[in-house]
């Protein structure tokens, strides 16, 4: 979700670069023909396959062009508010004995380009934060959690499961 044409294409140059090192090329060319070609089959690709996700995150991008302050948004069923503040930054050189640095301070002006880009992204962390809170909170026996993973007894995976898809449909109903 939310990857953009960059991004795809810097994961592309990591496996192109691995390929190369472990002797496993498997293109004939300029390696930078070869990630532009991948780069673009993969997103046309993505944007085909994957209709729904692309709708939503276009929704969300252009919802959060029309705002005027941060993002705001409470999670389903916890009800959890999630804030995504995005404010301009503007730089500051400051000339050391020994190197210049740049100090970023953060102004009131909100920078929309920012917002846009990650709100799709946070959007989705949010909801999936919300369903991992829901499996762990309907759990009796000892659970651990990793991200967006589960650690259970493997007796106790179907009732993960089956907490899984309860909590995706508690959370679609809300």
């Amino acid at each position: 979700y939310s990857v953009t044409m960059r991004g795809m294409s810097d994961q592309i140059w990591d496996i192109l670069d691995d390929a190369e090192l472990s002797g496993k090329v498997f293109w004939k060319g300029d390696k930078w023909i070869v990630n532009n070609l991948l780069t673009t089959l993969n997103h046309k690709a993505i944007y085909e396959v994957i209709k729904g996700a692309r709708l939503g995150q276009e929704y969300l991008r252009e919802l959060s062009m029309t705002l005027d302050k941060p993002a705001l948004w409470y999670t389903p069923i916890y009800n959890f508010p999630v804030f995504q503040p995005a404010f301009k930054v503007k730089s500051n050189l400051v000339s050391t004995p020994v190197c210049r640095l740049s100090l970023n301070i953060y102004t009131d002006e909100l920078n929309k380009r920012e917002q846009s880009n990650k709100i799709a992204s946070n959007f989705i962390h949010s909801i999936d934060s919300t369903l991992l809170a829901y499996v762990v909170d309907n759990m009796v026996e000892d659970i651990g959690v990793i991200h967006d993973c589960f650690l259970v007894h493997p007796n106790d995976g179907y009732k993960v499961q089956q907490h899984y898809k309860e909590g995706f449909v508690a959370i679609m109903e809300t």
